[in-house]
């Protein structure tokens, strides 16, 4: 039986595809996001021709995710499928028929849903790889993460899951990398043991003091957004940063690449929902965006990225 699985390259997207490689071993993992997923299923099933489908930690996207469950469901006569998420769904999701296993909750990780998917496949002690991925999600005090720090010291724990989060976020895009971590992690081996996962933590850590300098030069402010453009390092990080020092309620780090403007968003504003905001904005300009409330991410053409920004400081006033 051939099994794929294709999930997000974060650290809670490793972490979920980890534990399912523990129970699947031979299992291919591949990985894509939530603007991507559909030509990457495609791509992926001709590739593989699999009997179970895995899909890990992929926010529905607003533009596309209706083309996405009705490919799905109609694999599902000849593909086992299950899709775990943990992120606001769409605004219309539930005028459509799911046929497919689709397993979702909102306020926990991929990690923690998978690991409760697996629970009796899998030995006890891979709980440790559901806590790593819940510290990179910021969702590990959940009552069932807590319950699960208790067979471990929590202190190695945190150790551990910042290393894979730092080292993860220092390997944007390299595919083969990640596929390594999700090997070790696995077989339950540590990140700490690896010389050549620690360094790349190692080498993202010392950069953090460099980003938040570099965004304390470049932030602007338009209105009640601070942003900054084409910065290096982590996009979330930047963007928080970009909040704080700049001021504004909502702070925007931005890549151009090409002819699109990528996105990472954060507010610590209670009553703000980027997630929300995103997908009701971002299709009218040709983009798509969501994510969490506080914490999301978009995609737009360059050329709207202004007229974007003022449009999501009217909502934001």
């Amino acid at each position: 039986m051939e099994t794929l699985i294709l999930t997000h390259g974060d650290c809670d997207g490793v972490c979920s595809a980890s534990l399912y490689k523990s129970v699947y071993r031979k299992a291919r993992v591949f990985f894509t996001h939530p603007h991507g997923i559909n030509e990457d299923l495609e791509l992926c099933i001709n590739e593989t021709q699999p009997d179970k489908l895995i899909i890990l930690d992929i926010a529905l996207n607003e533009m596309s995710w209706k083309d996405l469950v009705e490919k799905l469901n109609s694999y599902i006569e000849k593909i086992d499928i299950t899709y775990i998420d943990h992120h606001p769904l769409p605004l219309e999701f539930n005028n459509i028929e799911v046929r497919f296993k689709f397993i979702w909750k909102e306020g926990v990780s991929a990690s923690e849903l998978t690991y409760k998917n697996l629970m009796d496949k899998l030995d006890e002690w891979m709980s440790r790889v559901a806590l790593y991925g819940g510290i990179g999600d910021y969702s590990d005090e959940t009552p069932f993460m807590k319950k699960m720090y208790g067979r471990w010291d929590k202190r190695l724990i945190y150790m551990e899951g910042g290393i894979l989060t730092h080292s993860l976020e220092g390997s944007r895009r390299q595919y083969e990398y990640k596929r390594k971590i999700v090997e070790i992690l696995s077989r339950n081996e540590l990140p700490s043991n690896h010389e050549w996962i620690w360094r790349k933590a190692l080498e993202m850590a010392s950069k953090e003091d460099e980003l938040r300098e570099d965004v304390k030069l470049k932030v602007n402010n338009l209105g009640k957004i601070s942003y900054v453009i084409n910065i290096s390092g982590s996009l979330g990080r930047a963007a928080r940063y970009a909040m704080i020092l700049g001021g504004g309620r909502v702070g925007i780090a931005i890549e151009e690449r090409k002819d699109i403007a990528i996105m990472s968003l954060r507010t610590n504003i209670k009553n703000i929902d980027l997630n929300k905001l995103l997908r009701i904005i971002t299709p009218k300009l040709g983009g798509s965006g969501g994510g969490h409330p506080h914490a999301a991410g978009a995609r737009i053409p360059v050329e709207k990225l202004n007229q974007f920004m003022k449009i999501l400081n009217t909502y934001i006033e």
